[in-house]
């Protein structure tokens, strides 16, 4: 009856602190939610919250809003600060239906830059995936600017990255 007790009182337990994880996420969700609404038109306002809730989008803690569409085998070779990886990708302004880029179209994979060359939401992917992994995230405003793209400045981007390869030994070439 004490052991019947016990499990109770821990289920109990674990419950609660699940449902106030669920409401502190959501609270994190609201603000990083704030931070890309700071740097959003009306626009990609209405874009942003439409793509997570059509996707069902994660939002990290550090503000990085994707989806998988794809997983690699839990077995494949991960993502590592030092390592060679090959992509390919696409990206697009997030209310287009047009991509911009895509290395899908070329036939051409690409080499991810080297961890400190990544851009924030680069960073902030890349260490998620694993070879066989396709994943979409969103890029914004703030970062877009880097790319030179003029019609990419001041709007939320939407990339697309497949990984193909990943070589540990061989750190990237740029």
């Amino acid at each position: 009856m004490r052991n019947l007790i016990t499990l109770t009182i821990a289920i109990i337990c674990i419950s609660f602190a699940c449902s106030s994880n669920e409401k502190s996420s959501s609270s994190n969700d609201r603000a990083v939610r704030a931070q890309y609404y700071d740097y959003l038109n009306e626009i990609d306002q209405e874009a942003y919250d439409r793509f997570i809730q059509e996707n069902n989008a994660i939002i990290s803690d550090a503000g990085l809003t994707y989806y998988f569409i794809k997983r690699g085998s839990v077995d494949q070779m991960s993502y590592n600060k030092n390592a060679k990886m090959m992509v390919h990708y696409r990206n697009k302004i997030i209310d287009s239906e047009k991509w911009d880029d895509s290395s899908f179209v070329r036939d051409q994979p690409a080499e991810v830059p080297s961890y400190p060359r990544l851009t924030g939401s680069w960073k902030l992917a890349m260490p998620l995936l694993r070879v066989g992994d396709r994943i979409v995230f969103l890029q914004p405003p703030k970062e877009a600017a880097s790319l030179n793209n003029p019609t990419a400045t001041g709007r939320l981007l939407l990339f697309e990255v497949e990984v193909l390869e990943i070589d540990p030994s061989a750190g990237p070439s740029h």
